[in-house]
């Protein structure tokens, strides 16, 4: 079941790093496995390990999980759904938090406001989150362009690479010459789960943090690139097949948006979770 609203949680795992998690359902099911609607990656996290009911009040339901479930330091006993306030913090298992923030009704495309422009500042802040963005969902191609716009890189070019369209048989250096043609701008992977694990390995490499990039043929410093990955499919799906290397799930940022069966895909949900995220980072 979904309705108009767009709920926005923030992820932190010992495991994974932080992610960003976005849902227009009523109720979603958190756990290790796969068919669950927030999957969360940790041996501390029980296969189906909870529910969180995201009406008007949010509940939080614990399916009897082996390491529990916990609002602000407080267990939930199995099968009594406990109230989970906004901007609480709920611990699933013994190695994953998450913060709800406020609801955020979703925009008309005139009322865009600039909510991206202070989540990319947010982001610089975040270190070596910010070496790079991996978009999972509807709308990473319209987030995109804002996301550049808005950012400290928006003077320089923003390249748009569909990996799905590249031969197989493209030699290896299209790659570091795409990082040299984005220099100081944004280079944007779509369908990223088309490049080979060895491909993927080397976005990683080359997005690393200025300080350890290189130096151009006449000495001069490589100028940073923001990265932004992007995949219309399940993003853990893809790595238990093989298609998609787990780092760039836990070192880049992983912003998971609605799928196209919880909205229409309008760019008013797009900058509701930009609005939303605004300042919670």
């Amino acid at each position: 079941m979904t309705d108009s609203t767009t709920r926005v949680f923030f992820v932190q795992s010992n495991d994974n790093g932080v992610s960003v998690f976005a849902t227009r359902k009523a109720s979603i099911r958190v756990g290790r496995e796969l068919d669950n609607d927030l999957v969360l990656r940790s041996l501390s996290v029980s296969r189906r390990h909870a529910i969180l009911h995201l009406g008007p009040t949010a509940l939080v339901e614990d399916l009897a999980s082996s390491n529990g479930t916990r609002v602000e330091g407080l267990p939930v006993s199995p099968r009594e759904p406990a109230e989970w306030p906004a901007d609480s913090r709920l611990e699933v298992g013994d190695a994953v938090s998450i913060l709800r923030l406020v609801d955020a009704s979703p925009l008309d495309p005139g009322e865009a406001g600039d909510g991206s422009a202070n989540l990319l500042s947010a982001l610089d802040c975040l270190g070596p989150f910010a070496r790079g963005i991996f978009l999972s969902g509807l709308g990473a191609g319209s987030l995109v362009e804002r996301l550049h716009g808005q950012s400290s890189n928006a003077h320089g070019l923003l390249l748009k690479v569909d990996c799905n369209m590249l031969s197989a048989t493209a030699d290896e250096g299209w790659l570091t010459r795409a990082f040299d043609l984005a220099a100081g701008g944004t280079l944007f992977l779509d369908n990223i789960e088309h490049l080979s694990l060895d491909a993927q390995t080397s976005v990683l490499d080359l997005s690393a943090p200025p300080e350890t990039l290189r130096v151009g043929p006449r000495g001069q410093p490589i100028v940073r690139v923001q990265v932004v990955a992007a995949t219309r499919k399940e993003p853990w799906s893809l790595v238990e097949m093989g298609r998609l290397h787990r780092d760039l799930l836990t070192r880049l940022l992983l912003v998971v948006l609605p799928t196209s069966e919880e909205c229409s895909g309008s760019s008013g949900n797009v900058e509701s979770i930009l609005q939303v995220a605004d300042g919670a980072l």
